[in-house]
């Protein structure tokens, strides 16, 4: 058994680097329920959805966190909207993710290459026109 265990590993660092586990990870943080606060809740792919409107383009991309390299199990799911407008034209929201558990966490929100609080982002989502969140 203690020979198998560098091929186990070989074979989890294959896996992640030809998107193995970033595909899996993506689709699990896209399917997730959110609170925003304040009583919102939201599927984040179907906001991200409403954020990238018709004009506007999404890159997923999953990544080993800093300062989490002793838990193999989480990882950093990014979304980058690019809306194709003048005012809040790139937002850039990051989640945690525990692969064990599927708990996903709000880690970061940017709006403009600016750090916002989910405050400051409930106020952006309203002046975009999205205020169908529940």
């Amino acid at each position: 058994m203690k020979n198998l265990k560098p091929f186990f590993y070989l074979l989890l660092f294959a896996l992640n680097s030809c998107g193995g586990f970033q595909n899996k990870d993506i689709e699990t943080v896209k399917n997730t329920s959110l609170e925003l606060g304040l009583g919102s809740k939201y599927v984040i792919g179907d906001l991200v959805k409403e954020i990238t409107g018709i004009k506007g383009t999404v890159k997923w991309k999953s990544f080993n966190p800093a300062g989490y390299e002793d838990s193999p199990n989480v990882t950093c799911v990014q979304v980058d909207i690019i809306r194709n407008r003048d005012k809040y034209n790139l937002v850039a929201i990051q989640y945690l993710l525990n692969r064990e558990t599927g708990l996903v966490k709000l880690a970061s929100l940017n709006v403009d290459g600016e750090k916002k609080s989910i405050l400051d982002f409930l106020m952006i989502l309203s002046e975009i026109g999205i205020d169908n969140i529940k």
